[in-house]
Parts: C-alpha cells; sequence; structure tokens
C-alpha cells in the first residue's frame, strides 16, 4: 500500500512517525530496503543521510529513488559540505525529476571528523544560503536569476538545537529558516520533554511542523558518550541512573523511548528515531515500540543525520568564495545543526 505524501500527512495533523535510514559504504541495498518495507505502514518517511557523520556512504538520492519506486516517502537531506551552488542546484533538479519532493537542509558536518578526513570541505553556501536555492528553483530561476525550463516543488525542511548553549542564537536562526522556507523542522535528540516544552512555547508563533529526535539509549555509559559528544543535548540524571541499574540497559533504554515519545506527542507534531553520531553495526536485539502500533522499528533506521551548522550568523547564506569549516568538529546549532 502506497505511503502518503509526507506534505500531505505534515497539514492533517496527524503525529507524524519517521527514521533515518543510511546508505551503505558499498552497494549492498536489500538490507536497508528490507528495513524500509518493514516499517511501511508504521513510519510517514524516511530520512536519507547524507554520508552520515562525514563517513562516505553511497549517495542518498539513489536511495530515495528507490524508495519512490516502492510506493515509500523518502526525505533526501541535502548538506553543503561536498558541494558548490552550482552542484547543489543540479541535484534538487534531479531529486524533482526522480520523485523526490522532500527535503531536509542543513549545512553538514564538517569532513575531518569522517573517514577521509584530508577531503577538503566545500560550504559555498551555508544552510540558508542552501534554504535559498530551494527557494529560487522553487519560483522557476536559479540562483544566478536565470529561468528555468520547468520548476520543481518540494516540502522544506530543516534542524533546530532546542538545547543549544546560545539560545537566542539558534531561535534567530530558526527564524531565518523560516523566512527562508523550511516548512518544517527536525530536532537535535530530545530527554527532558520539559524542557522541550519551553522551547516549543517560544517557537509557536512560526507556525511550521516540529518532529522531535531521538537516540534509544543502550547503556548509562551511552548516555554520558552523547551528553559528551553534542553540544546542547540534555539528558537528566534520572534517566541516566535508571539506564546504571538496569539489569537490562537495552531493554530499559527502549522503555525509557517510549515513555518520552508519549510526552512528546502532547508537544509537537512527530518524532523521529536517531542513532547516535558514529555509525554502528546492525544488531537484531534492539527495536523500539510507539505508542499505538505494534510494529517495532527495527535497527535500520536511525537519527535524523545531524549536521553541523558550520557558520551560525550569516545573514544570506550566500558566499562570493568558499569558507572553510570550523576546525573544531561538529558545531550543532542546529542536528543532527543550525
Amino acid at each position: 500500500m502506497p505511503t502518503r505524501p509526507f506534505a500531505e500527512v505534515l497539514q492533517s495533523g496527524k503525529f507524524m512517525v519517521t527514521t533515518e535510514l543510511n546508505p551503505p559504504k558499498g552497494t549492498t541495498l536489500a538490507p536497508l530496503l528490507a528495513h524500509a518495507e518493514q516499517l511501511r505502514d508504521v513510519v510517514d518517511a524516511f530520512n536519507l543521510t547524507d554520508s552520515h557523520s562525514s563517513r562516505m556512504s553511497m549517495a542518498p538520492l539513489a536511495v530515495a529513488r528507490l524508495l519512490v519506486e516502492r510506493a515509500l516517502e523518502p526525505m533526501l537531506q541535502v548538506t553543503c559540505r561536498d558541494r558548490n551552488r552550482l552542484a547543489l542546484q543540479s541535484d534538487l533538479l534531479a531529486a524533482s525529476a526522480l520523485g523526490v519532493r522532500n527535503l531536509v537542509c542543513m549545512t553538514g558536518d564538517p569532513p575531518g571528523a569522517g573517514d577521509h578526513p584530508d577531503a577538503k570541505p566545500v560550504f559555498d553556501l551555508d544552510v540558508l544560503g542552501l534554504l535559498q536555492a530551494v527557494a529560487a528553483l522553487q519560483s522557476g530561476t536559479d540562483l544566478g536569476g536565470q529561468p528555468l525550463q520547468g520548476t520543481p516543488t518540494f516540502c522544506v525542511g530543516a534542524v533546530v538545537n532546542p538545547g543549544a548553549p546560545d539560545r537566542q542564537t539558534e531561535l534567530r536562526r530558526m527564524e531565518d529558516k523560516v523566512a527562508r522556507g523550511a516548512q518544517f523542522f527536525q530536532t537535535q535528540a530530545v530527554y527532558d520533554p520539559e524542557a522541550f516544552a519551553q522551547f516549543m512555547h517560544e517557537v509557536r508563533h512560526h507556525q511550521v511542523a516540529v518532529l522531535a529526535s531521538l537516540i534509544v539509549l543502550r547503556s548509562g555509559g551511552m548516555a554520558r558518550r552523547l551528553q559528551a559528544s553534542l553540544p546542547g543535548l540534555s539528558i537528566p540524571a534520572t534517566v541516566i541512573e535508571e539506564l546504571d541499574k538496569a539489569a537490562n540497559p537495552a531493554q530499559t533504554g527502549i522503555a525509557l523511548a517510549g515513555g518520552i515519545i508519549r510526552d512528546l506527542k502532547e508537544l509537537c507534531q512527530g518524532a523521529g528515531r536517531g542513532q547516535p553520531p558514529r555509525p554502528r553495526p546492525f544488531s537484531s536485539r534492539f527495536s523500539l515500540r510507539l505508542p499505538g502500533p505494534s510494529t517495532p522499528f527495527p535497527p535500520g533506521g536511525g537519527r535524523l543525520g545531524w549536521g553541523g551548522e558550520a557558520w551560525p550568523g550569516h545573514a544570506t547564506g550566500l558566499h562570493p568564495h568558499p569558507r572553510p569549516p570550523p576546525s573544531r568538529g561538529r558545531e550543532k546549532t542546529d542536528r543532527r545543526s543550525s
């Protein structure tokens, strides 16, 4: 049975469920497609990462097309790390021609944190410039003002970090993204519904959908590592303590995730299952049951590829010349940053 278009679900008011799929490092796609098929009746859209955590993998556009052919709904992550404005606009037109209608725009993680640390970063545009490019294409021109022969239509998303250390800058960046056409937002992982409720109160005037991300914690140690590696991520001490004391921390983590999602259903428009910044081997031991449908998430899904917003604060996002990203790694002002 075909899944409903994501944009239609977005407008319906339904609490949406997404999950991340990481394209393989190689050409073997059968496991990924099997995971997606298993989730057909549970997940509203599949977030396809763009070389997640700067680890080289198959281009997500190929996977997106395969999902479209199977009547599944892909969300194509588009990052600025590896392509200049010419390549980004070309890829966006190609995505439209291949039937891909949903985008998640982000700056991207600097390549120094990945498996090709000597790769040259591009960052010709940041996320604001990328959103500007999408808006231009949808209006019938390229960034240079030249007319198109045929105009794409996208449902455009971006990312936001509710726990960003510089809260005011993050809120301002979110406002800038809305002004440039972002229709929905996916967040950094959320573990404190009370703090998240305050964030949602502060951004309610934007009237855009917010989908909260959640990484299933498998141990107290994993929780501590995530807090240390993801700026702005807050995991309550009570959660870590419960994981530390559990006889089966993995199962406890699943139960905690279910409780958090139940709380989030009252606060936002959806939730997305994510995964840690550094990919881990597939394990059939872990699944996540959401409130409502009884079908579990298989472990092939992941988090919304949280791409670092490398240059917070740029007014337009359009740079006349490429500028190098910060050398200090992933700067999360939106997640997967801003």
